[in-house]
């Protein structure tokens, strides 16, 4: 099973948010400023990991490359 932090981050954020905005705003209003921010942190999530995993790539590569020759 392909590992998707980025989705798992985000569904986790949405359930906290929903809580935090629907208890401190004492309306169901919070639900959805609760997935806004949940989508948004996983999104930024995703772009992270993915980010990150090109990066560990390229640096790889960079030292596979020496031995090859």
């Amino acid at each position: 099973m392909k590992q998707r932090p980025g989705m798992i981050y985000g569904i986790a954020m949405t359930i906290i948010w929903s809580v935090v905005f629907t208890i401190a705003l004492k309306s169901w209003v919070g639900i959805g400023i609760g997935v806004l921010f949940g989508v948004s942190f996983g999104i930024s999530a995703k772009v992270a990991t993915e980010h990150t995993k090109n990066k560990i790539q390229a640096e790889q590569e960079k030292q596979e490359k020496p031995k090859q020759e």
